[in-house]
């Protein structure tokens, strides 16, 4: 097996590299793959190409320039992922707020009077490295309590991941392209956000929150609010919250999209029985699943 972008290692793999294709211009990047793919074709040392998680729409492109070769497509898994588009005028969290469902709308504007009002909220990006590495410690201790107590390990219990993230965000605080958000009062620390930016398109990877006793708090949504506020404000058009289905990121997005893990296989007999093998597997539990809400 070749991968693009991964190891292999589903240890180190852990860490999901989304959003994966070769880097090309921009309108280029379908030629571009199908260029690497055919290159990649000339070597017969290898059976099976993958290619990660890779946007639906994006994958659809790539494909169709390379539908001629002799390979074979498999799509192993789908997952949902989900964003906010932004425009200038979302700089205002009010005009955030204006545009998200009234119930969402209520739960953060009654957590922000909690909080002592906007004005009592501070917004701020880490300015150097060194300090973006010591948020993001903050963070990791936040994240990791609030798992811990509901029985997981956490994102960041491999001591790889850590010492991964900790020199991604080293490097990229200097230019920009990784984000450590620190929102606090005078009081307190609400919450810390670990994003990724490149141009105009801003992922929340990560967050560490500080949750309180109420469950009327809601430090994410507060944070998020805040995040998405200040991207719009300095150019930012897309606000993604990445892989995963979660209450918050269906409340706060205006879109939704698909990722894909995909494979490109030689034509293998032996491929081919895993495919049919694969396929009989989904039957059965597509099956099973059915079952199961019938007897519901």
């Amino acid at each position: 097996m070749l991968f693009l972008n991964e190891t292999g290692d589903p240890r180190l793999d852990y860490l999901t590299v989304e959003h994966n294709a070769p880097l090309a211009p921009v309108g280029a990047e379908a030629k571009a793959f199908a260029g690497m793919v055919e290159g990649l074709l000339t070597d017969t040392d290898w059976d099976e190409l993958c290619l990660g998680w890779v946007e639906a729409d994006r994958w659809r492109a790539c494909w169709l320039e390379c539908s001629h070769l002799p390979l074979m497509p498999v799509v192993i898994d789908r997952r949902p992922y989900y964003f906010r588009g932004l425009q200038s005028r979302d700089a205002r969290p009010d005009q955030l707020l204006s545009s998200l469902s009234s119930n969402t709308r209520q739960q953060i504007r009654r957590s922000i009077r909690q909080y002592g009002g906007l004005d009592a909220l501070a917004f701020e990006v880490a300015t150097d490295p060194a300090m973006a590495v010591r948020w993001f410690e903050h963070m990791v201790e936040l994240h990791q309590a609030r798992w811990q107590a509901q029985g997981k390990v956490g994102a960041f219990a491999d001591p790889f991941m850590r010492a991964f993230h900790e020199h991604l965000i080293e490097a990229g605080a200097q230019d920009g392209s990784a984000r450590m958000i620190r929102v606090q009062t005078s009081e307190r620390v609400i919450g810390y956000l670990y994003n990724l930016r490149a141009g105009g398109y801003e992922c929340n990877y990560q967050s560490g929150l500080a949750y309180e006793a109420d469950p009327r708090s809601k430090p994410g949504l507060v944070s998020h609010i805040l995040a998405m506020a200040a991207a719009a404000e300095t150019g930012v058009h897309c606000y993604d919250f990445l892989v995963g289905e979660s209450q918050y990121k269906r409340s706060l997005a205006s879109g939704k999209g698909e990722m894909l893990r995909v494979s490109l296989q030689r034509r293998r007999p032996m491929l081919w029985l895993e495919r049919q093998l694969r396929a009989a597997r989904d039957r059965i539990l597509q099956k099973r699943g059915r079952e199961r809400k019938e007897a519901w």
